[in-house]
């Protein structure tokens, strides 16, 4: 997709995650507060308040700042990404936006409170309470790995099987500079072989050309001479 889709997209995704982990967290805050677990799903997942103060799912208690500036560091090179890519996926700006989400909406609390609340507990498996962010976060994650994995261990298309409505913009004009080549070099070629060359008359194999018609008709008259002037005989006598 387009670079500039993507950073909308982005955009929508984390604002979206980001009002639904701080509306969850100030409902659970308000409602479970010295309250036993309210079941949800039976024998499936409950809600039940709890304060963590480390990372996700509760780990490494005590480090809430340092998650803080993790946290920061992770969105930045997020944001970074989507700007110097040229056409990222669909799905990676997907996972990229839910992780960026999941970690500022508990930086947020860490920030704020120095610990963040939980109200999400599982029955079925014993897992740690966790909010909404924590999930955005982790599918995120295991997305992101998915998409790599499949990009690094996944069959490699080939440039035969690729359309021509994929190839760059660069590849194509140079594509349709060598056809324009092709048919100038095809047009000279036709030139050459109409073009012949004049002929040579052989005196030994050839006959001479016949002479104009014209030209035997059209002889120049010859110019009259003046006759000389007689002399009487008659004057000559007498004298």
């Amino acid at each position: 997709m387009k670079r500039k889709n993507a950073l909308i997209l982005f955009v929508i995704l984390v604002v979206a995650i980001l009002i639904l982990d701080r509306v969850t967290k100030i409902i659970a805050v308000d409602q479970l507060t010295g309250r036993p677990p309210v079941a949800f799903v039976p024998l499936l997942l409950d809600f039940i308040l709890v304060y963590n103060t480390g990372g996700a799912f509760g780990l490494f208690a005590g480090g809430g700042y340092l998650f803080v500036g993790v946290a920061a560091l992770a969105v930045i090179a997020i944001i970074i990404y989507l700007i110097k890519a040229k056409k990222p996926r669909l799905l990676v700006v997907i996972a990229v936006s839910m992780m960026a989400a999941g970690a500022m909406g508990n930086a947020y609390d860490r920030a704020v409170s120095g610990m963040v609340p939980d109200f999400i507990h599982t029955m079925f498996i014993e897992f740690p309470v966790f909010n909404v962010a924590d999930m955005a976060l982790t599918v995120g994650e295991i997305g992101l790995l998915i998409l790599v994995a499949i990009y690094w261990f996944g069959p490699k298309k080939t440039h035969e099987a690729e359309p021509d409505a994929a190839l760059e913009p660069d590849a194509a004009s140079e594509l349709d500079n060598v056809s324009e080549l092709d048919n100038v070099s095809e047009l000279d070629n036709v030139s050459e072989r109409d073009t012949t060359p004049e002929r040579v008359f052989d005196s030994k194999t050839d006959t001479a050309p016949e002479p104009d018609t014209a030209q035997k008709t059209d002889t120049a008259p010859k110019p009259e001479l003046d006759a000389a002037p007689k002399i009487d005989d008659t004057d000559t006598r007498s004298n």
